[in-house]
């Protein structure tokens, strides 16, 4: 639950605001390598490729391939799986990272607690 209060639920909310708020398309992810741990993403990154496991070392391409197109042309898309990271809209659609596959999932169904009573600030 402390994962989804600090880190999820004021990502979802900021993605929501900046995708309403702004003519600009909002991208986000959500990424279960390493369990999920905060920084993953970082590590993963990061990690010499010797020391992941192939799945891992195969979906790390894909997403730098996605950063360097979204860096180089605003559209992230990596041609050679045919995959496009979606726009976080009104469908909340985010590009989900595991082991497995890059795909997409839509966060509407997860239930996140809109006040949380300990929570130091609100976006």
């Amino acid at each position: 639950m402390l994962g989804t209060a600090m880190y999820r639920l004021p990502a979802r909310r900021l993605a929501g605001l900046l995708a309403k708020a702004q003519d600009a398309e909002v991208y986000c992810n959500s990424a279960e390598v390493f369990s999920g741990r905060h920084g993953g993403i970082i590590r993963y990154l990061n990690m010499p490729t010797d020391e992941l496991n192939i799945d891992y070392r195969k979906n790390r391409q894909y997403l730098l391939n996605l950063l360097l197109d979204f860096i180089e042309t605003g559209k992230p898309y990596e041609e050679e799986i045919k995959y496009e990271w979606p726009v976080f809209d009104d469908d909340q659609l985010v590009m989900e990272l595991d082991s497995d596959d890059l795909k997409s999932r839509s966060i509407i169904s997860q239930r996140f607690s809109e006040d949380l009573p300990w929570q130091s600030y609100k976006l």
